[in-house]
């Protein structure tokens, strides 16, 4: 019976100390992308926002606020991007995986012949042109994501988003560690224990 209880309080601390590991990251976003007909820049989408990297699920999130310049036609647009980008964090480098939620949904007023959002809030599939990507995980690191897609109109859109780290990562409990001092701490009560027991029979 004490041998069960005993594993079932190690388990319990393993499951602690790995739970203990997992995190979400923020980070401040930019956005900066050059739009490409036959070759040549046909105008610019800036923007800024937020960002968030869960490295249980995989799932990058970016939410930025941009302005769309297609300078040859005159047309601007002010809209909400939301990037989806699906992969695995090994230390810090985030491995790419597609996904059927990769790719960037926009909403507000789109320019003339909608080729960003259009009114009906397409999603623009994109690849990262680096895989794996490397995070800089410590506060203030800087990480920048270059992508490449294709707009509802047809051109190329280059774009890199810019994220820095928000969020201090919380301090890695080594497994064997954690489960060598519980263990410890466990045989220190039972030898406690015994010795009470001891001393009361001799009383």
């Amino acid at each position: 019976m004490k041998s069960i209880k005993t594993l079932l309080a190690v388990s319990a601390v393993l499951a602690m100390a790995s739970s203990a590991n997992a995190a979400v990251y923020t980070f401040n976003a930019t956005v900066f992308s050059d739009i490409l007909s036959s070759g040549a820049s046909i105008g610019t989408n800036t923007g800024s926002g937020s960002a968030t990297l869960d490295d249980t699920s995989g799932l990058l999130t970016i939410v930025s606020n941009n302005f769309y310049n297609l300078a040859v036609l005159g047309s601007t647009a002010s809209y909400t991007e939301t990037v989806l980008l699906n992969g695995t964090l090994s230390g810090s480098s985030f491995a790419w995986v597609p996904g059927t939620t990769d790719g960037s949904a926009c909403v507000g007023a789109g320019p003339v012949g909608g080729s960003i959002c259009g009114g009906v809030n397409p999603v623009r599939p994109f690849t990262p042109t680096v895989n794996p990507i490397a995070f800089d995980l410590s506060f203030g690191g800087v990480t920048a994501i270059a992508t490449t897609g294709t707009g509802s109109s047809g051109d190329v859109i280059t774009t890199t988003y810019t994220l820095t780290n928000t969020t201090t990562p919380a301090p890695v409990i080594p497994v064997p560690a954690a489960a060598w001092l519980f263990g410890s701490g466990l045989l220190g009560l039972a030898g406690t224990a015994r010795r009470r027991r001891a001393a009361a029979v001799t009383a």
